[in-house]
């Protein structure tokens, strides 16, 4: 299965969350191959604490932003 994301990179852990939660969620997926493909852009929501600042009031912090990405994957 292939779902893209509007992100500007995707890590093998958060593929395997996602796909994790697929199987649960749809057993016929369990051990199928999932593969995230970001569309690498500059523009969303950040998903990892990468060095850059927290955006403050009023936008998701990466945990949030990550939490947001798998939940509407799966």
């Amino acid at each position: 299965m292939i779902i893209s994301c509007d992100q500007c990179y995707v890590t093998r852990e958060l593929n395997d969350e996602v796909a994790a939660r697929l199987g649960r969620r749809i057993p016929e997926l369990a051990g199928r191959p999932v593969f995230l493909n970001p569309t690498h852009t500059h523009a969303s929501f950040m998903i990892e604490e990468v060095g850059y600042p927290d955006p403050g009031v009023g936008v998701m912090s990466a945990s949030e932003g990550r939490e947001w990405l798998v939940a509407h994957a799966v």
